[in-house]
């Protein structure tokens, strides 16, 4: 049951019946050419060493007399040199075999982890947008990292144990043919080698569990450092972080070598039991079981090939049980990636001809393990080709009214439209082409200034990317630069200074050309330059009327000529107007319009 289990388990990470039945093919033909060479051995070495022809052999030697039939039936005279050049020949065509079985191992791996991080990266894109609400983004990158790997190296020991095992399975089939009882005497002491390496088996599984379970406590641990280094050296935890991390190096190192003390225990157990149990078999070949020379001779040589077959066989059941967690752990996160998998239903597309108006009808939305609702049935239309602001106090749940948008979150109640289409019923990837998103915090990946411009519009000319540049003044930035647009700007854009970051962002959104551009908080952090360049661009489309542009912001005094302000408090739309009507009627916006003067 556990076997099944665990080939379950395989087939699940794309273990396919043709990789297994190749590879069982290439074990058995190795094997089967290996048994010739086995049975051909002993005899050509008798007859080289007695000077005698075949048939002064054959009156005594079952063997040799059935080799001496078979050899016959294919009209070749059975002399020496006939049986030592197809020795020869088997010898050469079971070294052919392993060569393209270890070849076809190494192709096996190397597909099987492509396989895996190309599925585990694609069940990724496709998650919801909350899914690290509730998930450890170190576990899971440590999963589809580190895991994958092992369990692409879990899959090749399963093939490889698999194949050793069905050689271990001709030796029997030719040691029944040589003596039943010594065969069968041979098997009892290959289960006691089990049953004495059970537990240590046992205690790999164990290990195992502690490796992986441990290996995303480091890289949760390590991720959370490598984004908040600032925060460490801020605050001079320096020598803290240092020993937590320690902590968890140590716990590692400590598995590591318990795993390594298990294999080594196997390795060093294996060949006694293994040994003491052939000087047996060979003592009971001669003095209980009567055997001949020749029989004798197949069996040392059985016993020779053997011992290294068995022990790889624990050693690789070992392995297998250390990393078998792994396996587990990739399943895991497959099955939560696909079980928080968005839904991307829908067919009908959008127009990219011309600014969509956008209409939130009594849409209504709770977080998970939330008892309060972040949204309660808020209605508000927003008018094709205007500029409508966003605004309300902190945790008002104006991002989260954005976020429906291009459906990263979907009403739970309600519905919105785009041009009248309930927004469900919408291509995703068609909803998602027409939207420029910029955040409050510059999204930069590392590469180049181009590639950060042309990111999800590969198709850009370097002289538009100059272009957007210029829209956002940052033209005197790259002439600066030794490789101009082409040089790399570190990862989250770290070789540039904050507000060149905000605008390269800003000249990304640009460069979509997307007929909806909804900016978060464009206003937080900017330096003077930054801020007027966003003010221009605000002038610029309005006059254009070819964007529905939505804005979320705190800087009242960028609202007065907008189309449409939408003030937020508590989940719930509080007023719906023009700058001039609610500096006059409402309070809350008199109250902040007076804070930001």
């Amino acid at each position: 049951m556990r076997v099944l289990n665990f080939y379950k388990d395989l087939i699940i990470l794309g273990l396919t019946k043709k990789i297994l039945l190749v590879t069982i093919f290439l074990y058995f033909l190795s094997v089967f050419f290996e048994a010739i060479s086995i049975f051909l051995l002993i005899p050509i070495i008798s007859l080289f060493l007695s000077g005698k022809e075949l048939d002064s052999l054959i009156g005594s030697q079952e063997i040799t007399v059935s080799i001496s039939n078979f050899i016959q039936n294919f009209g070749i005279s059975p002399d020496k040199y006939t049986i030592l050049i197809i020795l020869i020949f088997a010898i050469l065509i079971r070294q052919i075999v392993v060569f393209g079985r270890s070849c076809w191992n190494v192709y096996i791996i190397q597909k099987l982890i492509h396989s895996l991080r190309q599925k585990a990266f694609s069940k990724f894109l496709h998650v919801k947008d909350d899914y690290f609400q509730n998930v450890s983004s170190g576990q899971t990158i440590n999963d589809l990292t580190k895991e994958t790997d092992n369990a692409s190296q879990a899959m090749v020991l399963s093939l490889e144990a698999l194949g050793l095992f069905c050689i271990f399975l001709v030796y029997v089939v030719i040691m029944f043919y040589l003596s039943v009882l010594f065969t069968i005497f041979a098997l009892v002491s290959f289960l006691i080698a089990i049953i004495f390496l059970k537990k240590t088996l046992k205690a790999s599984s164990e290990v195992g569990k502690s490796i992986t379970k441990n290996n995303r406590v480091f890289l949760t641990h390590i991720t959370q450092r490598f984004s908040n280094l600032r925060l460490i050296k801020l605050n001079g935890d320096e020598l803290q972080e240092l020993l937590k991390t320690i902590n968890i190096i140590d716990i590692q190192k400590f598995k590591n070598i318990k795993s390594g003390v298990l294999a080594a225990t196997i390795n060093a157990c294996i060949e006694p039991i293994i040994l003491i149990s052939g000087f047996l078999l060979l003592f009971g070949a001669i003095f209980l079981f009567d055997q001949n020379l020749i029989n004798l001779g197949v069996f040392s040589i059985i016993l020779i090939r053997g011992v290294p077959m068995v022990k790889n066989i624990f050693i690789s059941l070992q392995k297998l049980e250390v990393t078998w967690p792994s396996l587990k752990a990739v399943i895991e996160t497959f099955k939560n990636l696909e079980k928080e998998k968005e839904d991307e239903s829908g067919n009908m597309l959008l127009s990219n001809k011309k600014a969509p108006s956008i209409e939130y009808k009594n849409v209504s939305y709770k977080y998970p393990n939330q008892k309060k609702l972040a949204l309660q049935s808020i209605s508000f239309k927003i008018k094709a080709g205007s500029i409508t602001a966003i605004i309300g106090p902190s945790g008002a749940g104006k991002s989260t009214t954005i976020d429906f948008i291009p459906r990263l979150k979907i009403a739970q109640k309600g519905n919105v439209l785009i041009d009248g289409m309930n927004i469900k019923n919408i291509n995703l990837s068609s909803l998602r082409n027409k939207i420029a998103y910029l955040s409050q915090t510059p999204q930069i990946i590392d590469g180049t200034i181009k590639e950060h411009i042309s990111f999800g519009n590969s198709n850009l000319s370097e002289e538009e990317v100059l272009f957007y540049l210029k829209k956002v003044n940052c033209l005197e930035l790259v002439k600066k630069l030794k490789y101009g647009i082409h040089t790399n700007i570190g990862t989250h854009g770290s070789k540039v200074s904050g507000g060149e970051r905000q605008r390269l962002d800003l000249a990304r959104v640009l460069a979509k050309e997307a007929p909806i551009l909804i900016l978060d908080e464009p206003s937080s952090n900017l330096d003077v330059l930054t801020e007027k360049t966003i003010q221009n661009i605000f002038i610029e489309e309005k006059k254009k009327k070819n964007k529905t542009i939505i804005i979320i912001g705190h800087k009242l005094n960028w609202f007065k000529n907008f189309d449409n302000i939408v003030i937020m408090k508590n989940g719930k739309i509080d007023s719906v107007g023009i700058h001039k009507d609610l500096k006059v009627k409402n309070e809350w916006y008199k109250s902040a319009l007076k804070s930001t003067h």
